[in-house]
């Protein structure tokens, strides 16, 4: 009996595009590179030559990670909207000290 990994195809890779509005209309950027998925087939062979009995054990699919593209949305002679910048985070901010009640 023997084992067989093969069968190995890769898979078809997404790509998730996202309007940017920093960028000039039409124009493309990758911020990300993915990676396609792959399909492993695992095959078990019973016997030699044209009797041997050929069992697909299992067929695994990985799943690869999505390409992500930002598309320029901006006219010529337009600028992006600022950003607001993020509320203060927890550590920002002072504990409330007043008005609490008592603790035994």
């Amino acid at each position: 009996m023997t084992i067989l990994r093969g069968g190995i195809r890769a898979l078809s890779q997404r790509v998730v595009t996202k309007e940017d509005p920093t960028l000039p209309a039409g124009a493309r950027k990758v911020v990300k590179k993915g990676s396609p998925g792959r399909a492993v087939t695992v095959t078990r062979v019973v016997g030699e030559g044209p009797d041997a009995i050929r069992e697909v054990i299992s067929t695994d699919r990985y799943l690869g990670e999505a390409t992500i593209v930002h598309v320029g949305t901006a006219k010529p002679g337009e600028t992006a909207a600022p950003v607001a910048a993020p509320p203060a985070s927890p550590a920002d901010v002072p504990a409330a000290t007043e008005n609490l009640p008592a603790t035994e």
